[in-house]
């Protein structure tokens, strides 16, 4: 991703300072320059961020209807506190890996991922961020660029979101609605003049008056709706149709706790039912059929947070009842510290697997692709306990880790049992199948290890070839077709640019899978993305004059 945002505006300079300025014949150094824009263009052509938008009621990712499969997420240790204690770095190994078991497509967190880790991490299981820029009246609004910035190239980023239930907590300043409709205005003009490709959300509490849509309609271009309700939503979707907008919504938050305080011990059974119902009533009211208004939902939520209610390390069974913010099936009570799908361990409740099976419209019989229902292929117990995140002393740490007896975090390798693998057929360019948004390899070298490999399989997973096949018939339109000598020219520069990728290995990974002449070659997953770039470029370009690469 580093290279993809960044080459345009670093690469010339580098390749024109180390060759440009000595006593360099000038045609080398411009031919350099150029292989070095051939290689930059096929990084950002083979993996350029997706298009969002939102038309009419739907939401549309490269053009084609999106409908959000997701998870509220926001990791904290147990012991910790929010927000000073949550840890996305932490946790997102073990907790994007158990996601993309339930097929989940969207997470939306409550601080913003400024972290190009993180969301690398997701985005290698195919999973979007609702990123909130902006949440607390006590920062003020022009922080809000510096976090928009920081990611707003990277392709997981869905769409921005401004507020969590302001109507009801005054952007957790207790504003009067006026003031925080007014700074909800700010906030969405702010990241609107940093990013204008992605759509702004806002997250109410309940449905919204007709006056307030009508007042945030030039500034919010799709709401979600935090609600509450049993086993139903009743008329929430007819009503949003009735509001004086054509603009989409979702289920921002919706759910069960899975305790019962009428019983006075956990009811994991009946947070499922309510899951699973909740959740058909989120698909049946998708705008990809004629009348619907809905693009989707995000449960409430990945896992259980113990800092909410009592003291921080044990869990709490402390709930409320108070009705302004719904109805939670089957007792009527928020209990707070019990919403997750799995709890703080990371070992999957029947909700995980209720919600895993459910499938997105649109979603062909078996299919794994994200969003789609399938069984969960392993159960996930105790994995987010290995969490680097899950240690105070290994906090912001990336992956799995433990303390030895004197406190000192220790980083592990991740356990390579737990990974869902299928098999990489080593052939030329190598034929690659994808399962549950992971890949796994077979390993050439037995002293590879799980750690290694693990940094190969974010690469792998983004090997595709349909951001290519826009790009190349633009290319195939600037060459004319005939013309000996740009094909020359266009083919010289791939294998000038794919030699510069080599000549930059750095030692990281092994890979035979690509039948280099030595199988112990070393390469990065940044330069093995450029090179398959190129590889599919050759074939575009020889296409067109109906030669076999």
């Amino acid at each position: 991703v580093g290279l993809q945002v960044r080459c345009s505006r670093h690469c010339f300079a580098r390749v024109a300072m180390m060759l440009c300025n000595g006593p360099v014949p000038r045609w080398p150094c411009l031919l350099t320059l150029a292989a070095t824009w051939w290689q930059c263009a096929c990084a950002v052509a083979f993996a350029e961020r997706p298009t969002v938008q939102v038309v009419g009621r739907q939401l549309l990712v490269d053009g084609r209807p999106f409908h959000m499969k997701g998870v509220n997420w926001n990791p904290v240790r147990r012991g910790g506190r929010h927000p000073e204690d949550v840890d996305f770095r932490g946790f997102v190994e073990t907790d994007a890996e158990i996601m993309a078991l339930a097929g989940i497509n969207v997470v939306r967190t409550y601080e913003a991922i400024t972290d190009l880790v993180v969301l690398d991490a997701l985005w290698s299981r195919n999973i979007f961020v609702l990123n909130s820029v902006y949440m607390n009246a006590e920062q003020p609004v022009d922080t809000i660029a510096a976090k928009v910035r920081a990611v707003m190239w990277h392709p997981a980023i869905l769409m921005w979101v401004v507020g969590n239930e302001w109507n009801y907590n005054g952007f957790y300043m207790h504003l009067n609605l006026d003031a925080a409709t007014s700074l909800l205005k700010d906030a969405a003009r702010e990241v609107r003049s940093v990013d204008s490709t992605r759509p702004i959300a806002t997250v109410f509490g309940s449905l919204p008056e007709g006056k307030m849509v009508e007042l945030l309609d030039d500034d919010i271009d799709i709401w979600g709706i935090n609600q509450y309700e049993k086993l139903s939503f009743g008329p929430l979707f007819d009503n949003w149709a009735k509001l004086p907008t054509s603009k989409p919504m979702f289920l921002s938050e919706y759910g069960a706790d899975a305790f019962n305080s009428l019983k006075g011990k956990p009811d994991e059974l009946a947070q499922a039912v309510a899951t699973k119902s909740l959740t058909k009533e989120i698909i049946d009211a998708t705008s990809q059929r004629p009348d619907g208004v809905c693009v989707g939902g995000l449960i409430f939520e990945f896992a259980d947070e113990w800092w909410k209610s009592g003291q921080l390390d044990v869990h709490d069974a402390v709930g409320n009842r108070d009705n302004a913010f719904g109805n939670v099936y089957p007792d009527r009570t928020f209990n707070e510290e019990w919403f997750g799908l799995v709890h703080s361990d990371g070992t999957q409740r029947p909700a995980f697997r209720a919600y895993a099976e459910i499938s997105a419209p649109g979603c062909a019989a078996g299919s794994l692709l994200p969003g789609c229902g399938r069984v969960p292929s392993r159960a996930s117990s105790g994995e987010r306990l290995r969490a680097c995140g899950a240690f105070k002393a290994c906090a912001g740490h990336l992956g799995y880790c433990s303390v030895d007896t004197q406190g000192i975090c220790m980083p592990l390798a991740k356990v390579t049992t737990a990974m869902t693998t299928t098999t990489m057929v080593s052939s030329g360019w190598a034929a690659m199948e994808k399962n549950h948004g992971s890949l796994g390899v077979s390993y050439p070298h037995s002293e590879a290890s799980a750690a290694e490999w693990h940094g190969l399989l974010f690469f792998f997973r983004k090997f595709e070839t349909n951001k290519l096949k826009h790009w190349i018939p633009q290319l195939r339109g600037r060459l004319q077709a005939g013309s000996a000598v740009n094909l020359l020219i266009g083919l010289t520069l791939s294998v000038i640019a794919c030699a510069i990728a080599a000549w930059r290995l750095t030692p990281r990974f092994y890979v035979a899978a690509l039948d280099w002449p030595r199988d112990d070659y070393l390469v990065t997953e940044r330069q093995v993305h450029v090179a398959a770039g190129c590889h599919d470029s050759f074939q575009g370009l020889l296409g067109q004059w109906g030669q076999e690469p």
